[in-house]
């Protein structure tokens, strides 16, 4: 059981182990004299961005310094609580452990020579929900509030959901021209030290002009080489960023941006959602394997259609054969060509509803899907079984958008693969994709941890959602 401590008479003292206690240079000290108490010495310390700065002045600095009259001996405490500080809310405390955790909370505590007790101010600068909910990460349960540009404001957010004094920040700046400030996160205990080294020894190599983005620092400390697949995670929602800190990772907020960065990534990261944990275990496994599903479905079903029609017409029974041929009949273009122009065509769709205002993007794109698709039939320019593969590829694609990047590209060279191998260039891009992803290391720890082997201590909180009594929150990525 951990010791309890407790405030010593020493102001000095007092401070230090406070100050010790956190090691963030957010963490304010000020000293305070009166005028008339020359022989009174007081300090204030509070975090600056969880604080009412202008409350603290009016209610408590700006009293302890004007006030005229003459404390008595041993009284200090007793006249300052009761005569001097004008704050509504004023408590005594004696352990450093709640005063860091009021500290944590946004209050403001006062600290006085010769005396071990503390008066706690409440100064908490609260902060209601003023950025809109995240548009890629929305959900139907669970906190929506999201970051903002402000470092100070998104580390506030994150700082309220972990009250802890081993929940730690070190600042830092980068870029020559820029002097972007960012932060470095990690809970001390949980996360792995040769992962956390390995993120400062790369961030320290980085020399750029200029930062305006985290996803500048995210592209300059990824893994090297070809692999289409994240080793970096991101999120705009403080809930997210706060549950991946509590598994150990590192975690990186970048002032001028609302997307924080969290290292490593690992695979099955890719098929979570912070829902996940706001519904019952059955719903969010069913939930993951639906995004697991809908992955390798857009991987290898147009792949899997182009290799059956183009090689192996023989294992498709009679009348299915005589239909898809009959679909075929007609049309211009080898299969290969038209899944690609179809593919290229929801692309453009998928783009242009991105880049044109919310309302007119989102009916360009369904309802250009449809008359495109439709003109293309009628035209015989494509197929309609091509349509519905393509379509329901596209569909598939869009549950895990976290993995569209990967997805678009293994998808692509899926189809090359089956279109001159048949299924068994299939089955070798399905074997290439796992050795590949074994291959993968995530700043040190092997991409594919947690997956592998299928046994109920790995697959607990992975690819399915066991309750909430049986995860174990207290250990660290492994590597």
């Amino acid at each position: 059981m951990k010791k309890e401590i407790y405030l010593q008479k020493s102001l000095d003292n007092n401070v230090s182990q406070i100050t010790a206690l956190f090691n963030d240079e957010l963490l304010k000290v000020k000293y305070i004299t009166n005028i008339n108490n020359k022989d009174l010495r007081m300090a204030i310390i509070y975090f600056g961005h969880l604080v009412k700065r202008d409350y603290i002045h009016d209610s408590i600095t700006k009293p302890l310094i004007e006030f005229t009259f003459k404390i008595e001996k041993g009284l200090a405490l007793k006249t300052l609580k009761e005569s001097v500080i004008t704050a509504s809310e004023v408590v005594e405390q004696t352990s450093i452990d709640d005063i860091a955790t009021d500290l944590m909370m946004g209050r403001t505590v006062l600290l006085i020579d010769k005396v071990n007790t503390a008066l706690v101010m409440e100064t908490n600068d609260r902060i209601s929900r003023t950025t809109e909910e995240p548009e890629p990460e929305k959900i139907l349960r669970g906190p929506r509030e999201g970051f903002s540009e402000s470092l100070l404001y998104n580390i506030s957010l994150v700082r309220r959901k972990i009250l802890s004094p081993n929940f730690k920040f070190e600042y830092f700046k980068i870029g020559k021209n820029t002097n972007t400030h960012y932060c470095i996160c990690y809970f001390v205990g949980l996360v792995d030290t040769q992962v956390l080294d390995e993120v400062k020894k790369r961030l320290n190599r980085v020399r750029p002009d200029g930062i305006i983005d985290s996803h500048t620092i995210h592209q300059a400390i990824s893994e090297k080489g070809y692999s289409p697949f994240d080793t970096i995670g991101y999120t705009e929602k403080p809930d997210t960023f706060v549950s991946k800190i509590l598994e150990g990772k590192v975690g990186i907020i970048v002032d001028g941006t609302p997307v924080a960065l969290t290292v490593p990534q690992l695979f099955v990261e890719n098929f979570q959602s912070s829902e996940d944990y706001y519904v019952s275990p059955y719903f969010a496994s069913l939930s993951r394997f639906s995004r697991i599903l809908g992955f390798f479905t857009s991987l290898f079903l147009p792949a899997v259609y182009i290799a059956v029609i183009t090689h192996h017409w023989e294992v498709l029974p009679l009348a299915l054969a005589q239909a898809l041929a009959k679909a075929q009949m007609g049309t211009p273009f080898p299969s290969i060509i038209e899944c690609f122009l179809l593919l290229l065509t929801f692309e453009v769709l998928r783009e242009t509803g991105v880049r044109v205002p919310s309302g007119v993007g989102q009916s360009l794109s369904v309802v250009g899907a449809i008359v495109i698709g439709q003109a293309a039939v009628e035209a015989s320019l494509v197929s309609p079984t091509m349509v519905f593969i393509v379509s329901l590829t596209a569909i598939t694609g869009l549950i895990n958008y976290k993995m569209k990047g990967a997805a678009i590209v293994l998808r692509y060279l899926n189809i090359i693969i089956a279109a001159l191998f048949g299924l068994y260039g299939c089955l070798f891009a399905f074997f290439g994709l796992l050795v590949h992803l074994f291959n993968i290391r995530a700043f040190g720890v092997q991409y594919m941890e947690r997956s592998v082997p299928f046994t109920l201590k790995n697959i607990g909180d992975s690819f399915i959602r066991v309750p909430m009594e049986d995860i174990n929150t207290s250990g660290s990525v492994e590597k």
